[in-house]
């Protein structure tokens, strides 16, 4: 028997493979996200207050400008793992997007407070609540919201999301 097909064959049951894991992972954050705004939805309304900053955050103040909001809980250790990729985001976009964040179910500001600083996280930290919660659909951490420059929600992610993910869904947000 001859040995010419099996590479060829190698190649295709690697293809398929491959196909089939990238379908199981977007049918997974499909299902995830399903109770989410969906995208074209212009995004919920929020007025909140900073973690250690004067002043408050509304969602009018975003307009003009791709939106990363990002979810997030203390106590919550994806989000520790995740944190740093919303800083490197912050610091590569620089003023062409904004990059912030929204802590829920916190029990103390310092628990809030202590999140930021073992994770030395450079993004703004809104103090959200459980209307925040509920008018995002937040059921899991992290949650990531992108929207576009007209307040208009283009995507969104429950879990670990890298750096290159987060910015392409900027990127996206911004066409």
């Amino acid at each position: 028997m001859s040995d010419e097909g099996k590479p060829k064959k190698r190649v295709w049951v690697w293809v398929r493979d491959i196909a089939l894991m990238i379908a199981l992972v977007v049918g997974v954050m499909a299902y995830q996200s399903r109770d989410h705004v969906p995208g074209g939805a212009a995004v919920p309304q929020f007025d909140l207050a900073q973690l250690d900053a004067a002043g408050n955050v509304s969602s009018a103040s975003l307009a003009g400008k791709p939106t990363a909001i990002y979810f997030w809980a203390p106590w919550c250790g994806v989000c520790d793992a995740s944190s740093h990729n919303m800083s490197a985001v912050r610091a590569a976009v620089g003023d062409d997007a904004n990059v912030l964040s929204v802590v829920l179910e916190y029990r103390s500001l310092d628990s809030a407070r202590d999140f930021v600083r073992r994770n030395e996280a450079t993004y703004p930290v809104l103090l959200g609540n459980d209307a925040v919660r509920d008018a995002f659909a937040v059921t899991a951490f992290p949650t990531l919201y992108v929207l576009d420059s007209d307040g208009r929600v283009t995507s969104s992610a429950v879990g670990y999301t890298t750096e290159l993910g987060i910015r392409a869904r900027l990127w996206w947000a911004a066409l």
